[in-house]
């Protein structure tokens, strides 16, 4: 992002700084509000939420060329999204995992996200070398919107793989 920040609209260190300050805290306001929105809705139901959310920020994020436009449309919405996505897969796994695997499947889930963050550059380096990186974040965009109708058609499906029944005493 700083990097785009700066190819885009010549931003400073300190302005890049502030926009990714600017999406963390849009992942507060919707990390606390996480418990209004799962007393509605199921651990499946939010997904499509969160991957709107991400994928309309990254989306805003690669076909807007200024920094307010930036900051305050796709990184605010990107943050919602991000911030959702944190409390829900937390509590989905803790909810459904078996006491005796918990923290090895919470810790799967630390190194999945650590793991993301470390090779989405790596990933992503070929497309943004040959498209740029809007274009990445717009593809990026358009691929969580994917994921996001995709949860959407098979939520019955993949509630069904996700729940563990319970041993009868």
């Amino acid at each position: 992002l700083p990097f785009y920040l700066r190819d885009l609209t010549n931003a400073t260190p300190a302005q890049s700084g502030i926009a990714i300050a600017f999406c963390t805290l849009f992942s507060a306001f919707a990390s606390l509000g996480y418990g209004k929105v799962k007393a509605k809705l199921d651990f499946v139901s939010i997904l499509p939420i969160i991957f709107g959310f991400m994928g309309i920020g990254y989306g805003i994020i690669g076909l807007v060329g200024n920094y307010y436009g930036l900051i305050l449309l796709g990184l605010a919405t990107a943050g919602l999204g991000l911030g959702l996505l944190m409390p829900n897969m937390t509590v989905w796994v803790s909810a459904t995992v078996p006491d005796a695997v918990r923290g090895r499947a919470l810790g799967g889930l630390s190194t999945a996200l650590f793991l993301g963050q470390f090779l989405s550059p790596i990933l992503t380096q070929p497309v943004s070398k040959n498209m740029g990186l809007g274009l990445t974040y717009a593809f990026s965009g358009a691929l969580l919107l994917v994921l996001g109708i995709a949860f959407t058609a098979t939520k019955r499906q993949v509630i069904a793989l996700t729940t563990v029944s319970k041993p009868v005493q």
